[in-house]
This record gives C-alpha cells, structure tokens and sequence, in this order.
C-alpha cells in the first residue's frame, strides 16, 4: 500500500522564530537606545547638583520695600493666619543644573516656588502628582511651579536631583540650592515638599508644606492666576 508522504517547506518551521526573534531584539535595541539617550541627555544638562553661590535679597516693588527673608512656614498671626500673607517674597539668584546663573524676581506675573529633596518621600510622590495635574491642563497656564533642589546629598537615595526631575519630566524651570541650603532657610522652610504661591505683586498668596491633595494644589493655583489681570 502505497504511503502518504507530507511535505513542509523547508523554512516553514524556522521562519516564524527568526521573525519573533528579530522583533524582540529590535524592542531591546530602542529600549537600551532610549535608557542610553536619557542618560547623555542628563550628562549634557547637568554640570552641577548645588549652587556654587546663592543670593536671596529683598525686593522694592510699586515703592515698597520687602524682607531678604520670609517667617517660619509655621509662623502664624494672632487671628491664626500665615505670617508670611502679604509680604513681599525675596528675589532669588542661582544656578540651574547646566550651571547658567537664573534669577527670579517678581515681575508681574504669578508663579510657585516649590522645594524639594531628592531623598524625601514626600516629594517622590507629589512631583508626579503636579506635573499629572500639568498634563492634563488642570493647572492655570500663566502659572510656572519653579523648582529648587535643597537638602541634596550624595549619600542619600535618588540622588542626582537633577537626572530625577528629568525622568519626572518637570516642566517647568530647575534650579539648585547651595550646599547650606540658604534659599530654602530664607524662604522659611521647615518640611517637605515646601510650596509658596505668590500673587502677580509679588506678595505671597498662600504657602504649603508636606503632602497635599490634587484639589489643593488647583485651587492654590487659581487663586494666584486671576491676580495677573487684577494687578495690570
């Protein structure tokens, strides 16, 4: 009885491995691309982790003059009230990560100082959280969140500040604090992270430590954006 013979191509069996196995080398190969151009990107950027020098200097606006230094953020007025309400913040000048000089000065227009360490959990949870909320065009647009590393160490974990908040995808300006920490102690820094919400005058609007909600945050926000207009 004659028998049936089946036949196979020749690379029916193969081909389908090698696409596979190509495909997956492929993915390797733009994954290590991307980890590798990440890292040049942060080379490229980051000159230093810590200003060399700092200047925090009281400010003269509409023909009054401010402190060089702002209250405890846990300083309160007799009705309960932050004691920072209503002053006129300091100008700050410093280093970003590249090492180019910044300075930020009230100028008419309404932003948020906020410090953060690299090492703190807190601040680990809450700048995603704030660029989340940037993302998805939650946050006023005439309202920049100013960064400033403080309190960083080598010896601390997620160190570099700078290579974090590049993988963060902070949009907004980075600058660094000295190695004493002098911005954040001006500014009355007593936890983190540590924000400060300053009218369009200059003048701070509110200030808030630690972990907030995303609500709290918006509403912060808000309130500073409408004093653009007002203060014009």
């Amino acid at each position: 009885m004659a028998q049936t013979v089946k036949r196979t191509s020749p690379n029916g069996s193969k081909t389908f491995p090698i696409v596979i196995s190509i495909v997956v080398l492929a993915m390797v190969g733009l994954v290590v691309l991307t980890i590798t151009n990440k890292k040049d990107e942060v080379r490229s950027q980051s000159k230093l982790e810590v200003s060399e020098t700092v200047q925090v200097s009281a400010v003269s606006l509409n023909g009054n003059l401010g402190e060089s230094s702002l209250p405890s953020a846990e300083a309160k007025n007799e009705d309960g009230s932050d004691a920072a309400s209503g002053m006129l913040v300091p100008q700050i000048t410093a280093q970003d990560f590249s090492g180019k000089t910044n300075t930020v000065i009230p100028e008419g227009k309404p932003y948020v100082i906020t410090f953060l360490a690299h090492w703190c959990p807190h601040c680990r949870k809450e700048v995603p959280a704030i660029v989340k909320l940037h993302d998805e065009n939650k946050l006023p647009e005439n309202v920049d969140f100013i960064a400033v590393a403080t309190g960083t160490s080598e010896q601390q974990v997620n160190y570099p500040p700078s290579q974090w908040l590049l993988e963060e995808n902070w949009p907004w300006k980075k600058l660094a604090d000295d190695q004493n920490g002098s911005i954040a102690k001006a500014f009355g820094l007593t936890g983190y992270p540590y924000l400060i919400f300053v009218n369009a005058d200059g003048t701070v609007s509110s200030r808030l430590s630690g972990e907030q909600d995303d609500a709290v945050y918006v509403a912060a926000a808000n309130a500073i954006a409408r004093t653009e207009t007002t203060s014009k």
